[in-house]
């Protein structure tokens, strides 16, 4: 999906939770997921409560992990795919049908939720793990005027003081559904026409293109305004007073949800206790807290009353401001990455 995940401080790392008990009997499920992407402690209670062991790897992009299932080395039960790469997984083979029986905590979701999953119908392979979607980042102690659109971005009188995603399809989809189309395009004319409208009226006016440290820089405002994941922002002011001049918005166009998914690989040597960590996972109170880590929308309704922070923004207000699933565009890849590669040499 994304992406650069907030960084918590409260990470597995593939030592900590492969030393402890060590023993040839000892029950180990391994998982592959996104780098700062679920708390260690999580994993640790995991173990407490059932003694399995969690080994985990991680991975930085979904391309990255794909590379590295592909090349056969791989011994994973469990990997946490964004959606489109699911669709591209399940036909490849490369997933197995999950038992909902071992999964009773299924149940939880916001069948809401689960009608706009396309990318695997049913969640015949996969169940949603995180969701969460860009926007833009308003330091209202500088900007106090604005609209929630992606015009915001040709305001000359905001000129170096904006960035943009280092990310191909989040701005490339940002410019399509503020023309009126679909994130997720596969018609070469349309991407063209946002290419066209990124180089012309969004370009001239950014600092730069930038996902990693576009917090950073609203944090210490070198910039007022920053497309990205609210989160990141949020940590970055987290305990600071500027904190309190941060403001999110979903720009009314639309844009693209990202919902991350755990599912379990072909050829996973212990399915088994794969399902078990999944339905832990989906616990109504490990729900929640994962939630609260990273500031995502809760998923399962019957978790809210047990979240401690608030949310930038909700489910409802993505589906409300025209939001999509980001999918898999199969061969229209190369039209977005053709125009990405023609707006990164624009002057």
């Amino acid at each position: 999906m994304m992406k650069k995940r907030v960084l918590i401080g409260l990470i597995a790392t593939l030592g900590a939770l492969s030393s402890c008990g060590a023993g040839k009997d000892r029950q180990v499920v391994n998982l592959f997921n996104w780098t700062y992407f679920i708390p260690d402690q999580v994993l640790y209670d995991f173990r407490d409560e059932t003694g399995i062991h969690v080994q985990l790897d991680t991975y930085d992009g979904n391309d990255t992990m794909y590379a590295k299932l592909l090349s056969g080395n791989a011994n994973y039960d469990v990997v946490v795919p964004s959606g489109d790469f699911v669709s591209l997984m399940i036909e490849q083979n490369m997933l197995q049908p999950l038992n909902k029986e071992l999964l009773p905590n299924f149940r939880h979701f916001d069948p809401m939720i689960l009608t706009y999953i396309t990318f695997d119908p049913g969640n015949i392979y996969s169940v949603p793990y995180a969701l969460g979607a860009t926007g833009i980042n308003i330091n209202t102690g500088k900007v106090s005027e604005f609209d929630a659109s992606w015009r915001i971005f040709e305001r000359e009188d905001l000129s170096r003081r904006m960035t943009l995603m280092n990310d191909t399809r989040d701005v490339i989809g940002g410019a399509l559904k503020y023309l009126g189309y679909s994130a997720n395009s596969t018609n070469p004319d349309e991407i063209n026409q946002a290419r066209d409208h990124i180089i012309r009226y969004w370009k001239p006016n950014i600092l730069k293109f930038d996902a990693e440290m576009f917090g950073k820089d609203f944090a210490t405002g070198n910039t007022w305004i920053a497309q990205g994941f609210p989160e990141v922002v949020m940590k970055e002011l987290e305990g600071s007073d500027a904190f309190k001049n941060h403001h999110f918005v979903l720009p009314r166009e639309g844009g693209l949800i990202y919902l991350d998914n755990m599912a379990i690989l072909a050829d996973a040597p212990h399915p088994d206790l794969a399902h078990q960590l999944i339905n832990y996972i989906l616990r109504l109170d490990v729900h929640a807290f994962i939630m609260d880590e990273f500031w995502y929308p809760t998923l399962m309704p019957e978790a809210e009353s047990l979240r401690r922070v608030a949310v930038p923004y909700s489910i409802e207000g993505l589906f409300a401001n025209n939001y999509e699933f980001r999918e898999n565009v199969g061969d229209a890849v190369t039209y977005y990455t053709q125009a990405w590669n023609v707006i990164m040499q624009s002057k």
